[in-house]
């Protein structure tokens, strides 16, 4: 792995420990370089063993470009988007309006968006 290919933050922390090891490992260099990358002194150690290994990898954070477990598939996303202006946007929610005058007076029409506000239907709360 090169170093171009580590994230800007990797790229710090890698950085970082060259510093500290150039300053010589002392308490100044250390606390230097614990206050520029915000981690704990045990951490900034665990990059400097990493610096010393000369094993640039060990900086790279290895789940790049994987998606969480969680996440649903694009043409799932496609499907509800669809569905949800296919036929929910279009539905007419006047007949479950509690004003018995807003039911006898069909709804105005709505050219605003894909579909109207809550208040269109209800009215203000007022």
């Amino acid at each position: 792995m090169e170093h171009k290919e580590l994230t800007p933050n990797e790229k710090m922390e890698y950085s970082t420990a060259k510093e500290v090891i150039e300053l010589g490992c002392t308490e100044t260099a250390i606390r230097k370089g614990k206050t520029k990358l915000g981690c704990t002194r045990k951490t900034l150690l665990k990059f400097i063993q990493w610096y010393e290994s000369e094993d640039i990898s060990l900086f790279s954070h290895h789940n790049k470009g994987h998606k969480p477990v969680t996440t649903k598939p694009e043409e799932t996303r496609k499907l509800v988007k669809q569905l949800y202006k296919d036929k929910y946007c279009k539905c007419k929610l006047h007949p479950f309006c509690r004003d018995p005058q807003a039911q006898q007076n069909p709804p105005r029409p709505y050219s605003g968006g894909a579909c109207p506000p809550w208040d269109y239907y209800y009215g203000s709360g007022e």
